[in-house]
């Protein structure tokens, strides 16, 4: 596994998380993929997959294939009535899908959520989820 096989199944996590409320029978995550346009123009529940710690070899058990990376799940969301109950119950749904990778996934040893935090900007709120993976790098070793 590669680490882009790592965002790949991050993403695939987060897509499966069902919204508890919905505004629509359509409402899903829905992956923004970056350089395709700007990220304020998103509807709801837009969510990137942003690498915030290159991989490198993991020091916490003695093997040669055990890497670790830091990767930021940031989901958007427009500010209206009920945001912040929307992404408080959307938070538990996706930390519970990104937890669960490692069961899902036999190279991904583990994930972390290290830590979340809320901001507001220009009529969007962000949550975003930082998250710690080790995987075995088999491809390419």
């Amino acid at each position: 596994m590669r680490a882009s096989e790592v965002r790949s199944a991050i993403v695939t996590a987060v897509e499966s998380a069902t919204p508890v409320a919905k505004a629509s029978a359509s409402d899903v995550f829905t992956y923004f993929q970056p350089g395709m346009r700007e990220v304020n123009m998103a509807r709801d529940r837009v969510f990137v997959v942003q690498i915030t710690s290159p991989p490198l070899r993991s020091k916490t058990l003695i093997t040669t294939d055990l890497y670790e990376c830091m990767w930021d799940v940031i989901v958007l969301y427009q500010d209206a009535p009920g945001v912040i109950d929307r992404l408080a119950t959307d938070t538990e749904s996706v930390s519970q899908k990104l937890e669960g990778l490692a069961l899902a996934n036999a190279e991904i040893e583990a994930v972390f959520v290290e830590s979340g935090t809320v901001a507001q900007t220009d009529g969007q709120i962000e949550v975003i989820l930082t998250i710690r993976t080790m995987y075995r790098l088999t491809a390419g070793v």
